[in-house]
């Protein structure tokens, strides 16, 4: 009637009526999208989400369920990737950086003139070239899976 109504795990009531997956007792993937890099780098937004996953893994030490951090992990990743993504904003910035970060100029071109949304480009295999885990790593991004 007035919606969604999002539920205290962040799932809709369609979605969970429909059989959708809930995670009981792990962190809200909701709660990163506060998280923009508006107006501020790539590292000092790394460095305010360390602080919130460190808090989450501290909460949640009991859980022992490895596919839930690996899910988070991955999805934490790919969440920075698109805020990378929406700071270039124009197609020539987006191909300028993406030749930067050592993609071939064909790739970066094709990959720059996509009309798909910032979501969607985050997942690609350019921008996992351009931003690999081992980037994440060393810029000290706290990952809930390998951590204890």
């Amino acid at each position: 009637m007035f919606g969604n109504r999002r539920m205290p795990n962040g799932m809709s009531e369609e979605a969970q009526s429909r059989g959708h997956a809930v995670w009981e007792g792990a962190p809200c993937k909701g709660a990163l999208y506060p998280i923009r890099a508006r107006g501020s780098s790539l590292l000092s937004t790394i460095k305010r989400l360390n602080m919130i996953l460190r808090g989450w893994r501290n909460y949640f030490q009991l859980d022992l369920r490895r596919s839930v951090y690996y899910e988070l992990d991955c999805h934490i990743r790919r969440h920075l990737r698109k805020l990378v993504w929406l700071a270039w904003k124009r197609p020539k910035r987006r191909m300028a950086a993406l030749i930067k970060l050592g993609i071939p100029t064909a790739e970066a071109r094709k990959a720059s003139g996509v009309g798909s949304g910032a979501w969607r480009m985050s997942g690609t295999k350019t921008m996992h070239k351009a931003y690999p885990l081992d980037f994440f790593r060393r810029n000290k991004l706290y990952s809930l899976l390998e951590m204890k």
